[in-house]
């Protein structure tokens, strides 16, 4: 009867000794677990907060106590990382290591111990798979012994993931517990459905995501077609506003020319007019500075109506009269003879 016990406080010890770390774990692990470690003291209703009050609420939140745990009760409560692994270490009940996802323990007190407890006991460890009270290789059943569940009139009594059993046998004890076992499984063929839906989901949501890259790399290619048969489209009218400018400028330096040329004409025949009146005008005064007969009307019949105008004066004045000059010498000279 004492064996179990012994082996029970030293099994404790052993594992605060190890102090056991999960292999692998991250940095953001770790950390996660202080801020649960810390979030779980800091909850406490208790007004007087102590190492033990720590402990307990740590192990409650995250169901053991890991070293970060540690390391915040310690620094909570102001005291050394040594003084809290004692007070740990004291009680049994406080686990050092992740425990299993089911919690089995068998009340250890006298009562219970003389209903059949120790039968109990011997027959579960061969179906655990255990040698003593611990958690099983595949992680389903965390077995240990408790000193007291309170429940002495109906032990052997047993609690199974906190919900306390009576009078229990090997059988029924066998029994609860493979029933948390299927528990498990059924949980994990859920737990496989619901990836393969989610696997199912992504597949679908994978080929709607192909389908929609492709229509959209068909309009990207589409869209990169239309943009190059508008570039194109754009260099042919570009090309032919240059072909039309070209010809609008050649015409326009034709008219240019051409309008140059009538200039030159036009400037021509005005120097020439221009040449012609001065030439005009200069003979005229030339005529003007010889004779009045000089200044005959150039018109034929004019003309020759004058001349015979002329012809009969000429025939009507006696011929001591030819000129006024004569009369007036001869005039002169009688004067001076009188």
């Amino acid at each position: 009867m004492v064996g179990p016990i012994v082996l029970k406080f030293t099994n404790a010890r052993s594992a605060v000794t190890a102090k056991p770390e999960t292999p692998g774990t991250v940095d953001a692990d770790r950390q996660a677990l202080r801020e649960r470690a810390r979030q779980a003291i800091a909850r406490q209703p208790a007004r007087t907060v102590t190492t033990l009050s720590s402990l307990l609420a740590v192990q409650d939140a995250l169901g053991y106590l890991p070293p970060e745990a540690i390391d915040e009760v310690a620094r909570r409560t102001s005291a050394t990382v040594n003084e809290v692994w004692g007070v740990a270490s004291f009680y049994p009940n406080f686990r050092f290591h992740e425990p299993a996802r089911h919690s089995v323990e068998l009340c250890w007190g006298p009562t219970c111990h003389l209903l059949g407890a120790q039968g109990v006991f011997q027959g579960l460890l061969p179906l655990l798979k255990l040698e003593n009270e611990g958690d099983t290789a595949d992680g389903t059943v965390s077995f240990k012994l408790n000193t007291c569940l309170g429940v002495c009139p109906h032990g052997p009594a047993m609690s199974f993931d906190h919900e306390l059993a009576g009078h229990m046998t090997l059988e029924r004890a066998a029994r609860r517990i493979e029933l948390l076992k299927a528990a498990d499984e059924e949980q994990q063929r859920s737990a496989e459905l619901l990836e393969e839906a989610a696997a199912a989901r992504s597949a679908r949501a994978a080929v709607r995501a192909k389908r929609a890259a492709a229509a959209a790399e068909a309009a990207r290619v589409a869209e990169k077609v239309r943009l190059a048969d508008v570039a194109e489209a754009e260099k042919l009218a570009e090309a032919v506003k240059v072909v039309e400018a070209a010809r609008v400028a050649k015409v326009a330096e034709a008219a240019k020319a051409a309008e140059a040329e009538a200039a030159k004409e036009k400037e021509a025949k005005e120097k020439e007019a221009k040449e012609k009146d001065t030439k005009e005008k200069e003979t005229k005064a030339e005529k003007a500075k010889g004779s009045p007969t000089d200044e005959a009307p150039t018109d034929p019949l004019k003309a020759e109506q004058s001349e015979t105008a002329t012809d009969d004066v000429a025939a009507d004045t006696p011929a001591g009269d030819e000129s006024p000059g004569g009369n007036q010498d001869n005039s002169s000279g009688g004067d001076q003879d009188d």
